[in-house]
């Protein structure tokens, strides 16, 4: 009942705290760039090699987002967002 009864209470003052806040849409991206790895292995049977890795950066999963965001006036710094 309380988490029911305080869930309610939240997204009542988030609703009516949006109608004045300012609302933000934001876009990000990236690309995958690390570079080859030297790995060494010590103990009975040491070992090492060059660990390559393929940037794939346009394949699954995606480096980039969309995200909109609502900031609450009373509440500086904090805000409700859905990200993509």
């Amino acid at each position: 009942m309380f988490k029911r009864l305080s869930l309610s209470a939240l997204i009542t003052l988030a609703l009516s705290s949006t109608a004045h806040s300012e609302f933000q849409i934001s876009a990000y991206g990236g690309f995958q760039s690390s570079p080859h790895s030297d790995v060494t292995i010590t103990g009975a049977n040491p070992d090492s090699f060059t660990a390559g890795w393929e940037g794939r950066s346009f394949e699954a999963p995606p480096f980039w987002g969309v995200r909109g965001t609502w900031w609450i006036d009373q509440m500086p710094g904090w805000g409700l967002s859905l990200d993509f």
